[in-house]
């Protein structure tokens, strides 16, 4: 059980796929909040994967409910199948906002309108409730109906023409990095829209679009484009304004992270790899960032010669930041992540035990522990149902005759 109750008696309910809309679901979650997923059999977050996917070998387990992925994200959670377009589920949803106090969705801008629950309509049930709406291209616009994923807002919003070399094609971080970074910014927004509304009793709507969370984070590239007229250069592992920096083979056929911040840094490094750095010795900034190329080919030619260890102990003596790169497998036994207790391990009733990460927040020293592990499909619909909104077993099951509570996904969907 978590120490960190302080959300205890909010409610949510959550109408969300993939990272963006179930990360903020988490956090509020793992704080005390009672979040509750509602998905449908026809229309379930896209993170379980497919229903038409091999089954598992483990007894009594749905392909659906297994995802890492999915149930790292959907931890201390509830969920209920209710389908919102058939007979009765609209009524029952809301039931369930005169009951809530905020709704979470990331779906697309005109997802609730097409179901007639728009602000308007959920304000009408429930003056006080909190809608966050966090569309990929905002809820208004020319792109306002257009599905987007990580990708998409990556190539929209310019960040994939910033990634890669200089002399390679545009291309995408592959960690969907614009998901996480809206999150961020959803859960602030939301608990802002919370103290507000215990403050003077109103609802309100939160728009929060996730392009302009992904803008905030290339804004030199904008403000030198409107400054000077120019792009800014890709410059693969290259931290701006600092060199040598990036990544270098190592002997042991490892790589080594190094940034060189200063020119007190720079001749340490060159006695360190003296004589092999010694052409380059009385080069300052400018001359280094002028020549970069030449400069950490130089370097990386060095640091082939040496291990990696050796290298990381010859940095840290003579305060030059440095870091092995590391695989998952290797970043997962690194001495850093047990010092700071940063996985987990959960035990699902299908998945099984395995580890996640913790949420890297500390309260005094205080890990956040994970409350409920990942949601399975369904799992707590009748249960929430007669909580939140005193559902009889007739009504329930009349919900379920009628093709809105659906118990499983089934595999032709």
């Amino acid at each position: 059980m978590s120490r960190f109750n302080w959300l205890t008696g909010i409610r949510v309910l959550e109408l969300t796929t993939a990272w963006a809309g179930p990360a903020v679901g988490r956090f509020l979650g793992a704080l005390g909040a009672d979040v509750v997923k509602v998905e449908s059999a026809r229309r379930y977050d896209l993170w379980r994967g497919s229903a038409n996917a091999k089954p598992p070998d483990r007894k009594g387990a749905h392909v659906y409910n297994l995802a890492p992925n999915f149930n790292g994200l959907n931890r201390n959670k509830r969920g209920i199948s209710l389908d919102l377009t058939a007979p009765g589920g609209r009524e029952m949803f809301l039931r369930l906002v005169q009951a809530a106090d905020a709704i979470v969705t990331n779906l697309t801008a005109r997802v609730l309108p097409n179901l007639g629950l728009d602000y308007g309509a959920l304000r009408q049930v429930n003056p006080r409730i909190i809608l966050l709406n966090m569309p990929a291209l905002g809820a208004s616009g020319p792109n306002r109906d257009l599905a987007g994923y990580g990708s998409i807002i990556e190539g929209m919003g310019g960040m994939a023409v910033r990634f890669g070399h200089a002399s390679e094609g545009a291309r995408v971080s592959q960690t969907f990095y614009p998901d996480a970074v809206a999150g961020v910014h959803a859960v602030v927004a939301l608990l802002a829209g919370l103290n507000r509304r215990d403050r003077d009793g109103h609802g309100l709507s939160i728009d929060l679009s996730q392009q302009e969370t992904m803008w905030l984070q290339l804004g030199e590239g904008i403000v030198l484009h409107s400054l000077e007229g120019r792009e800014p250069e890709r410059m693969g592992n290259a931290e701006p304004g600092l060199a040598p920096s990036g990544v270098f083979p190592t002997l042991d056929s490892r790589w080594v992270a190094l940034v060189v911040k200063s020119d007190e840094q720079f001749a340490a490094l060159v006695q360190l790899a003296h004589p092999k750095l010694r052409h380059f010795a009385r080069w300052e900034t400018t001359r280094r960032l002028a020549n970069r190329m030449q400069l950490e080919s130089a370097v990386g030619s060095w640091t082939a010669t040496l291990p990696l260890a050796g290298l990381l102990e010859a940095f840290t003596e003579r305060d030059i930041a440095a870091a092995a790169v590391n695989n998952y497998a290797e970043a997962a036994v690194a001495p850093c992540f047990a010092d700071l207790d940063a996985l987990e391990r959960i035990a699902h009733p299908e998945a099984g035990t395995c580890l996640h990460l913790r949420m890297p927040v500390r309260f005094d020293g205080q890990c956040v522990d994970t409350r409920l592990p990942g949601v399975r499909f369904g799992e707590h619909t009748d249960l929430v149902l007669k909580e939140w909104v005193s559902a009889s077993r007739k009504e329930i099951e009349g919900l379920r005759a009628g093709g809105a509570v659906v118990d499983e996904i089934p595999a032709t969907l």
